[in-house]
């Protein structure tokens, strides 16, 4: 349960991580 809960917040955290990036790429 543990490690499928940290597999479920890194893929949450690599969505926010693109997202900020082309935030920034884009200003």
């Amino acid at each position: 349960m543990l490690s499928r809960f940290s597999a479920r917040f890194e893929e949450l955290n690599n969505h926010l991580f693109l997202i900020a990036g082309q935030e920034y790429y884009l200003q």
